[in-house]
């Protein structure tokens, strides 16, 4: 994936309405314009999305093998910046691989003690959730 890619996951939600799409976490405004946006507009975009996400998946998994998870996102095709944190890659390969995954241990990653018990599409829709949430409150302000 190139560093100026569109983020897009083909499920967009601003066509429905919402300020944030639930798919890339994009401000409204940033999905509407990309193709007009400036390298330099898309790579402040990019590393927005990248620093929120791996802050607050921070709060749910953290990284214990990083060859392990390049493995998984090269094994399985999943698409990620290189330039992005290791725990947006890790959410990357959660929501496109979750069902070939069986323990999280052997893609790399492990959960923190609060989030052991779910499943990984749990795990997955919780971070996506919490990502969601924190993106909103960021368009709102």
């Amino acid at each position: 994936m190139s560093n100026t890619d569109s983020p897009c996951i083909g499920v967009c939600s601003t066509t429905y309405g919402d300020k944030v799409c639930r798919g890339c976490k994009r401000h409204y405004d940033e999905v509407i314009s990309w193709n007009a946006f400036l390298d330099l507009e898309k790579l402040q975009v990019l590393e927005r999305i990248d620093q929120c996400t791996s802050k607050i998946a921070a709060g749910f998994i953290e990284v214990i093998a990083k060859e392990r998870l390049i493995d998984a996102l090269h094994r399985w095709g999943v698409r990620y910046r290189e330039d992005d944190h290791p725990l947006t890659w890790a959410l990357q390969l959660l929501k496109f691989a979750d069902e070939k995954i069986n323990f999280i241990a052997e893609v790399g990653l492990q959960a923190k003690p609060d989030y052991q018990s779910l499943s990984m599409t749990e795990l997955c829709n919780a971070i996506d959730k919490a990502l969601y949430e924190h993106a909103c409150k960021q368009q709102a302000e």
